[in-house]
């Protein structure tokens, strides 16, 4: 069954999997914040260079795409133009209030390119490039905000445009969506080759187009067909460009009121949290997929996981949500509890 759109001011947006929610927008200027054609990662013809790194979709996994980075100056430039362009939109569709680039990652904003000659794309969730430090943060964070404990929350959202000059649609290399998020079976799943046998939804990589998302949500980019022109002027026929941005953005729910003054303190303590874990977790060479990471990284989540509890407990207090003393301990101790036993 097709999802049908909501008309937004900037863009429509499609829900796909609960509220996890895709936003397309494509006005004229739609993609004016992206880096000038004069920026090394957008010269045409370059894919080849040594700026241009193969990268799989998994650690392990055979490459199926390039990729150049682009330097944190750039990157910053970047997403001020983009909040200043879709901060409206960002806020109706997903709540967003915020955004930064995702704390620690390594990559702020890229460039990829892919074509027949690499691997397939597999359906993956953004989010899974989280460790099991970062990853099981999150999911607390959420469930806080769930529970009432904190009225804002952060989502990580990534944001996607496609820097052709043309791209008709039987050229393939959509942007395809599964019903399905991080920790689910690919929705409809997939068949020998990979294709989906149900995308939920398919954008074509069409100029001027900018695509925002939930990062747990199931996606990936898929062929350019075997008769697919040159997209860029100076590029190989058949190459398919996307520019990526990760984000992770302060998200208040309407519906839940106004938060009090506690709202923006909860989300500058959830950032800094995350950042942490996804610094500690490169600095122990910890992957998605690690099974045990040993006693220092549970005692150091012990560390990290109780005062986040208990100072957005607080916070909930100050704001008028007051919470009894006796179950934030007990709603601590069993969220830890759960946590760390995935560590046995």
């Amino acid at each position: 069954m097709p999802f049908i759109p909501t008309p937004l001011d900037g863009g429509v947006v499609y829900t796909i999997h609960a509220d996890r929610r895709v936003l397309v927008a494509d006005s004229p200027d739609s993609t004016a914040w992206l880096p000038g054609a004069d920026e090394a990662c957008m010269r045409g013809g370059a894919e080849r260079s040594s700026g241009w790194l193969p990268i799989g979709v998994r650690p392990g996994a055979p490459p199926n795409a390039r990729r150049c980075s682009f330097d944190a100056a750039t990157a910053e430039a970047m997403l001020e133009r983009f909040a200043a362009q879709h901060g409206v939109a960002m806020r109706d569709a997903f709540g967003a209030t915020s955004c930064e680039h995702r704390p620690a990652h390594r990559r702020k904003a890229y460039v990829t390119s892919l074509s027949r000659e690499l691997a397939p794309d597999s359906f993956h969730a953004d989010s899974e490039a989280l460790g099991p430090l970062a990853g099981r943060l999150l999911g607390l964070l959420r469930l806080l905000h769930l529970a009432g404990l904190a009225s804002s929350r952060r989502e990580l959202l990534t944001v996607l445009a496609y820097p052709h000059e043309a791209w008709p649609e039987a050229w393939g290399g959509h942007t395809e969506f599964a019903a399905s998020v991080d920790g689910e079976e690919v929705a409809g799943g997939v068949d020998a080759d990979g294709e989906a046998r149900r995308a939920a939804l398919r954008l074509v990589p069409s100029p001027g187009r900018t695509v925002v998302f939930h990062g747990a949500l199931h996606h990936r980019a898929a062929w350019p067909s075997a008769d697919a022109g040159s997209g860029r002027a100076g590029s190989p026929a058949g190459l398919r460009w996307s520019v990526v941005m990760q984000l992770s953005c302060e998200v208040s729910d309407a519906r839940r009121g106004g938060g009090g003054g506690g709202t923006t303190a909860a989300s500058s303590v959830a950032g800094e949290l995350l950042a942490r874990a996804e610094r500690l977790e490169r600095e122990l060479g910890l992957e998605h997929g690690s099974s045990s990471v040993g006693a220092a990284v549970a005692l150091t989540l012990v560390e990290m996981l109780l005062p986040a509890v208990l100072g957005l407990a607080w916070l909930g207090w100050r704001a008028r949500r007051p919470v009894p003393a006796a179950v934030t301990v007990l709603f601590a101790a069993l969220v830890l509890g759960l946590h760390l036993d995935s560590f046995a």
